[in-house]
Parts: C-alpha cells; sequence; structure tokens
C-alpha cells in the first residue's frame, strides 16, 4: 500500500523515472477505458513495457535493475488494482435494511456455440426460440423446454444457476428438475433419445417413467464420479466434492465411474428416505435439511447461531461479527432466502435475544440479554 501511494505521489510531483511513468500511465488509461482489465491485459501491458525498456537500453547493467525495478512496479500495481476492484465492488451501507440477498433470477441458459440466454429477460408467457430449442416462462415462474420443430440443429445447453439464482424447469421428456445456486445441469443435443443430463451441484429430480421399443426407458444423472439411475422417481443430488443422493420417492442404482476410489459396493440400490452421505446409505426420516433449498429457504434447524452467521456473510456478502457467547446457541425453524438481512436478524432475535448494529460496513451481534 505504501509503495503505490509513495510511487504516485513521485508521478504527482514529476519525480518518477521514464519506465516508472509509461507503466503508470498504460495502467490508468486502462481503467479509464471502461475495457475489464484482465490478468492476460496485465501481462500484456508488462511485455510491452518490458520490449519498450530493451529497445532504449544497451548496458546490461543498467536494463538488469531497470527490469527488476519494473518487475517490483508491476507486481506492486498488479496487487493493488485487484485489492481496490475488489474494494469497489463492495458495497457500501449505510443502514442494515439496505442489505439484500442475491437476485434468484440469476440463471442463464449456455449453448454449445458459446451463445448466452439470461432468463431474467423473460416475463411470464414469453417463449424464446434458437439453436433447436425453445423456452417459455409459465405464470408460475418454472421454465418449460422442449425441442423447436422444423430445426436443423440441436445444440447441448447447460443451465447455469448463479450464485442465489434457483429455477424449475421442465425438460422435453415431462420430467421436472429444481436447480439449486451454483450449479450446472447439462442437457445434450440427444436428450430425448437417450433421456441423460451431466450435474455438477445441486439439483432436485421429478422423473417421469417413459417406455421405448425395449421396455422402460432409464433416465441418468451423470456426476464426476458417481451417475444415478432411475425409471421414474423423485429424488435430490448433489454432486461435488462428495456425492450426497436422497431418494424421497421410487427406486434408484447409484455407480460408480472407473477412477473413483471410494471403498462402496456397486451398484447401491437405494429405497425412499435413504440418503448417501458420500461414503455409505442411511436412514433419513427428515430430510428438511437437504430439501429446505428446493422451497427456497434456509433451513435454521440444523446450525447454531455461529454457523448461520457464517452462511448469512456469505450470501449477504458482508462482513458479520458475533459475540464468542453467542456462537454455540442453537436456533430453530425455516426462513426464506429473499429476506432482506434485518428481516433474518429480526426473526433469529424472537429465538434468540440479540442485538445488531451496522458500524463501518460491518454487522456486530451482541447479546441483548446482557
Amino acid at each position: 500500500m505504501e509503495n503505490k501511494k509513495e510511487l504516485l505521489r513521485k508521478y504527482a510531483e514529476g519525480k518518477t523515472t521514464a519506465q516508472e511513468s509509461l507503466l503508470i500511465e498504460q495502467w490508468f488509461n486502462q481503467l479509464n477505458s471502461g475495457e475489464k482489465l484482465t490478468i492476460e491485459k496485465l501481462d500484456e501491458l508488462a511485455l510491452e513495457l518490458d520490449h519498450k525498456i530493451k529497445g532504449t537500453n544497451s548496458k546490461p547493467k543498467v536494463w538488469g535493475w531497470v527490469a527488476a525495478a519494473s518487475v517490483l512496479i508491476f507486481c506492486s500495481l498488479l496487487a493493488n488494482y485487484f485489492f481496490f476492484n475488489f474494494e469497489a465492488q463492495r458495497a457500501v451501507y449505510t443502514e442494515i435494511a439496505q442489505i439484500k440477498g442475491p437476485q434468484a433470477n440469476g440463471v442463464e441458459i449456455l449453448f454449445d456455440n458459446g451463445e448466452k440466454l439470461s432468463l431474467a429477460k423473460l416475463k411470464a408467457g414469453d417463449t424464446w426460440t434458437g439453436q433447436g430449442h425453445k423456452f417459455q416462462k409459465l405464470a408460475t415462474g418454472e421454465y418449460k423446454h422442449s425441442t423447436a420443430e422444423n430445426s436443423q440443429a440441436v445444440l447441448k445447453f447447460t443451465i447455469q444457476a448463479l450464485k442465489g439464482g434457483m429455477a424449475i424447469f421442465e425438460l422435453s421428456d415431462g420430467s421436472k428438475v429444481w436447480i439449486n445456486e451454483n450449479t450446472e445441469l447439462e442437457v445434450p443435443s440427444d436428450f430425448e433419445s437417450m433421456r441423460r443430463v451431466r450435474l455438477d451441484g445441486e439439483a432436485y429430480f421429478r422423473i417421469i417413467a417413459k417406455n421405448n421399443e425395449a421396455g422402460p426407458a432409464t433416465f441418468r444423472v451423470l456426476g464426476k464420479e458417481k451417475d444415478i439411475e432411475v425409471l421414474g422417481t423423485e429424488f435430490n443430488a448433489k454432486f461435488g466434492k462428495l456425492s450426497q443422493i436422497y431418494l424421497e420417492k421410487g427406486k434408484i442404482a447409484l455407480t460408480k465411474h472407473a477412477d473413483d476410489t471410494s471403498l462402496i459396493s456397486e451398484p447401491i440400490v437405494m429405497s425412499p428416505n435413504e440418503f448417501f452421505n458420500g461414503s455409505q446409505v442411511v436412514v433419513m426420516d427428515n430430510p428438511t435439511s437437504i430439501l429446505a433449498w428446493k422451497d427456497d429457504r434456509f433451513n435454521l434447524t440444523q446450525y447454531n447461531l455461529g454457523e448461520f452467521t457464517s452462511i448469512l456473510s456469505e450470501w449477504y456478502e458482508v462482513e458479520i461479527q458475533i459475540e464468542p457467547e453467542l456462537a454455540n446457541r442453537q436456533l430453530y425453524g425455516m426462513l426464506s432466502r429473499r429476506l432482506s438481512l434485518k428481516e433474518v436478524l429480526d426473526a433469529i432475535n424472537k429465538v434468540i435475544p440479540i442485538s445488531y448494529a451496522l458500524k463501518q460496513n460491518k454487522i456486530y451481534i451482541t447479546d441483548q440479554s446482557k
């Protein structure tokens, strides 16, 4: 920080070297251009500077010193750029009521040719057609997918639910999928004949039973390490660092990939109310902790106050500091994920007496009973 300030002060006073001035001016010109300053662009600026310095210096010893200085200056500017860029992206609040959660409509469709469709642009009743597909937004807020008529090419597409995003899709075979935030669901171009999707993240599936010439048509959900084979059933699948599956209705078979090093036998056939936790199948009579997201809710009962404030801090993108003696207090109930932070804290106050305050863009939670 001090290096940057000193360098800028020298520049303002006209005391920087030609090389320092060149780098600073290029950097500021890039910031003012409106173009996104990426790592690649910064590397490009550094390379250009490197060539210019080499072209104007003929003495190796001088060049070595200048090159070293240039690297130090560039690294300092690079670090400070990303520090200030991050700080600039953080919202500044004057009152807690201003702090809202992420938007629920942060869902996009990415096609195999790079085209992208933001579902936020669709209003109830709207239909978008392209790339061999048709997407309709229903009055319920759900989306219905079908193959476009007379389409010569049907491209693979991926449903991307961003942070805070959530969507309910009816696929072209009639099956319905609830897609949680930070999740990608890839639907291949031959979905209607093969009935398979690839999941990275978390989704709840309600699979419609189908028949083909050979008999019942299997629906497959492919993950990084494990796959799920179903006929007609309802289940929740979370494929990430661990593979976690909860079966609500019907029956599924869980198979693992060849490179999966887990010790599970294969296939694992699961029955209703069974939960695969990544290593074994257990019975789960109350799946609320798993399925709360499907109803766009936080399940407070599975957390203490310390754990839940960490979740809130990430969800609302604001730092929250809690008194240590409050951290282990147990919470109860369910809350909508679309409430403002103030509404959530007021609800918690009904279970645990707390006080909260906003100071210098941080939330401080204290024990009200003191």
